[in-house]
């Protein structure tokens, strides 16, 4: 089957677009029939981390994998009801329909990268967003080997895709500035979203680059060479200026985004209550794409200018009602997150509050009081909860870690408080290996170590143990 839907991919425009029908159909089947905590990581390293985890943390996993109940019940009532429903947790595989997806998805991604390197003649704009949504929706599917396979050197691969020179994002980079529309931002949008959903895993970059044959430096030198939104080549805030806000314009007004963007409906019976004290009935329908909320991360990063036109239109609002959209745990989870990416508004919060601090604006009143802070902490409570093979170390170390490492301002102290008020899951992440690029110590374990050090640095006889020098 593979095989016949790259003879499709390397056909023309008719014979693509029936791919891209199947691949989306067969992605959709399995997203909705796998286990939301199914998981591509090695067997010993699942085994470690369910075996270190609390009985309550393992029957909330279990419950989450949706594990048959009687049998999670019959474990619970054994005389070491702990190991028992660690073997059960193991016990769970990957079904033979599962591993047919994925290698599917892996098969595909390099065929998909070049249908997007194709020039805007021969690929149309509306076209090229669906392709990048195919690739994004193929890359949720097994996040590290498909990451991985759009990273080698000998093929083409995520970084060739943003370096076409006539491609529609090619293209649209061409324009100026004044002559950008809501579709040119949405081009930039779907072209970020497959590598964003690729790092979506419990080893973010580290795993994905392994899979590839390559080192981590050469991966940060193809972002560095070709991350269209903040080369230092393009030093002007002109473009960003433009294609920033209009991405934010989009998440106020979801139904402008196309009706081929993926969707999700969740369970229309329940509802829970977001930290900011609303009650938000799960039933809403979320046309959240990863890469329109990446791209108003990525475009705001050190432009101040930016910063101050999305603290103009609202952002800060706007961002934690997509935060608002699900519960904690999907803000922080690999599972989903090419349908339920709103986690990644944590990361774009982080780094508008940071760019704005920078240029002399104090957010931390405001933080508070939207209830962004108390996000932080529901989302590294959250994580101490759930395995780290099934936890999105790139959201939460991009999202919660660094905002409280870089975060200052007249109400710190009552952030702080805040933190302080959850040692436990601040442990926990202080000794994860959840991260970004181990090569680059941007780890879970270094930015939970500095924010810990920055609490509890200055108490004699602290429970981190930490020492003043």
């Amino acid at each position: 089957m593979a095989a016949e839907l790259i003879a499709q991919l390397h056909g023309g425009a008719a014979e693509r677009e029936a791919a891209y029908v199947e691949l989306l159909r067969r992605e959709a089947q399995h997203n909705a029939s796998s286990s939301p905590g199914a998981s591509s990581a090695p067997a010993a390293v699942r085994d470690e981390e369910l075996r270190g985890m609390k009985l309550s943390a393992l029957r909330a996993r279990a419950m989450e994998e949706e594990l048959d109940e009687a049998a999670v019940e019959s474990a619970l009532d054994a005389d070491e009801p702990k190991a028992a429903l660690v073997e059960l947790l193991l016990a769970r595989r990957p079904s033979a329909e599962e591993k047919l997806m994925a290698d599917i998805a892996v098969a595909c991604a390099s065929p998909l990268c070049e249908v997007l390197c194709k020039p805007v003649s021969e690929v149309s704009v509306a076209e090229y967003h669906r392709a990048c949504q195919v690739l994004t929706a193929l890359s949720g599917v097994d996040p590290v080997r498909v990451g991985g396979e759009a990273c080698k050197l000998d093929q083409c691969t995520n970084f060739n895709v943003w370096k076409a020179p006539d491609s529609a994002l090619g293209v649209m980079l061409g324009k100026e500035p004044s002559a950008l529309t809501p579709e040119d931002a949405l081009t930039a949008a779907f072209a970020f979203a497959p590598q964003i959903v690729q790092m979506a895993t419990c080893n973010s970059v580290d795993a994905a680059v392994q899979v590839a044959g390559i080192t981590a430096l050469e991966w940060v030198s193809k972002w560095i060479d070709t991350e269209f939104m903040n080369l230092v080549t393009t030093p002007t805030d002109d473009r960003n200026l433009v294609l920033v806000p209009l991405l934010l314009e989009l998440l106020k007004a979801p139904e402008k985004l196309p009706d081929f963007v993926l969707r999700e409906i969740l369970s229309p019976a329940s509802s829970w209550r977001c930290c900011c004290g609303n009650t938000h009935p799960t039933k809403r329908l979320s046309v959240r794409s990863a890469g329109v909320l990446f791209t108003i991360a990525q475009g705001t990063i050190g432009r101040h200018a930016v910063a101050a036109r999305l603290l103009e239109q609202d952002a800060i609002t706007v961002l934690v009602d997509t935060l608002c959209q699900t519960p904690p745990v999907e803000w922080i989870t690999v599972a989903g997150f090419a349908r339920r990416p709103h986690g990644e508004a944590l990361h774009a919060v982080a780094l508008l509050v940071e760019t704005a601090q920078a240029g002399g604006i104090d957010l931390t009143a405001q933080l508070l009081s939207c209830g962004f802070i108390d996000m932080v902490v529901s989302s590294l409570t959250a994580a101490e909860t759930m395995a780290a093979d099934h936890t999105n170390g790139f959201i939460l170390l991009a999202g919660p870690l660094w905002i409280l490492k870089t975060l200052t301002g007249e109400a710190l102290d009552q952030v702080e408080d805040k933190v302080r008020a959850i040692p436990s899951a601040l442990r926990y992440v202080k000794d994860s290996q959840l991260g970004h690029c181990t090569h680059f110590g941007t780890t879970c374990g270094v930015y939970g170590t500095i924010v810990a050090a920055n609490l509890y640095g200055k108490d004699e006889d602290n429970t981190f143990g930490f020492a003043r020098e």
